[in-house]
């Protein structure tokens, strides 16, 4: 009549494609041209709006951040404790810091204000 709440666990749990979900995380979370440019433009985009004190161009920044990638990669790295995971979305975060930071110096730098 009643399962046990472990067995009813295991039962959804075997209906989960694991690696197939890895894969989609691992490629969602990996450093590519296209996710340096987003970094870019969302440091681009939130100068601006430091600049002008905009704060509607700030949450714009934040809407074009692509951040969540590399992040929920870090998070599976660390929920498996795969290593590899780890550090490849430490570096990826790593990488969009230093383009955003390059980015923003480089606004700051040739902005007028």
């Amino acid at each position: 009549m009643f399962t046990s709440p472990f067995r009813a666990w295991r039962r959804l749990n075997a209906k989960v494609d694991h690696p197939g979900i890895g894969l989609a995380i691992d490629d969602d979370g990996r450093l590519a041209a296209s996710y340096l440019f987003m970094c870019a433009m969302a440091a681009g985009i939130a100068m601006i709006g430091l600049l002008s004190n905009s704060a509607s161009m700030m949450i714009g920044a934040m809407l074009v951040s692509p951040l969540m990638g590399p992040i929920v990669r870090l998070g599976l790295g660390i929920g498996t404790l795969s290593l590899t995971r780890v550090w490849r979305s430490l570096g990826t975060l790593a990488c969009g810091m230093a383009v955003a930071l390059a980015v923003s110096v480089t606004i700051v730098w040739v902005s007028p204000l």
